[in-house]
């Protein structure tokens, strides 16, 4: 009896806890759907959708495990069943479902498989945000870059237009200085040129 108990305590700290952790999780998985609500489908996107619809099918077979300790194959919350030692009177003869289930068999071996299975669709959801988010920072790095780029030639070309006027006006300068030189020198006498 005292290993039941004990059974008992830990199977409901343990169980505590996993659905604290859940109820953690569940915010965060809102806003991840919030985030690609709406956007195009791409391959980040799918594998997203996909990665989140696994977390989730994991919580609802956690919950319906869960379920199943509390209650019989009939879907009653007690079995009938008589302790080894007791009368055999009325009120022994149904004890509650999940006596006789934590006795069995304890928190860790009923749920290992799912939480298991639930912690890698949760690392994998995990790595295919990190790599949408490099991907993204990559794509805006790209972006920068042309941007860069258009900018780098958009200057080129408006120094190069600048330095044509220049230098066409430098020119016409130099023709108007020299038409004038020429000038005058055609009015002065011709022992002074």
């Amino acid at each position: 009896m005292k290993q039941l108990a004990s059974n008992f305590t830990t199977f409901f700290d343990k169980l505590t806890r996993t659905l604290e952790r859940l109820a953690n999780h569940i915010p965060q998985y809102d806003l991840i759907i919030q985030m690609y609500k709406g956007r195009y489908l791409d391959e980040f996107a799918k594998r997203i959708t996909n990665s989140l619809r696994d977390v989730y099918v994991d919580i609802f077979q956690f919950l319906q495990r869960v379920a199943r300790v509390f209650s019989g194959k009939d879907g009653s919350m007690y079995k009938s069943y008589r302790i080894p030692g007791e009368a055999d009177l009325p009120e022994n003869k149904y004890r509650p479902v999940i006596m006789a289930s934590l006795a069995w068999q304890p928190f860790d071996s009923r749920f290992e498989e799912i939480l298991e299975q639930m912690e890698s669709h949760r690392t994998i959801l995990k790595e295919v945000l990190d790599l949408d988010h490099k991907r993204a920072n990559f794509e805006a790095r790209k972006e920068m870059e042309h941007a860069w780029e258009a900018a780098k030639r958009e200057h080129y070309e408006g120094e190069k237009a600048r330095m044509t006027k220049v230098m066409l006006l430098r020119r016409l300068t130099l023709r108007d200085k020299n038409s004038k030189q020429s000038a005058r020198r055609q009015r002065s006498p011709v022992w002074i040129r």
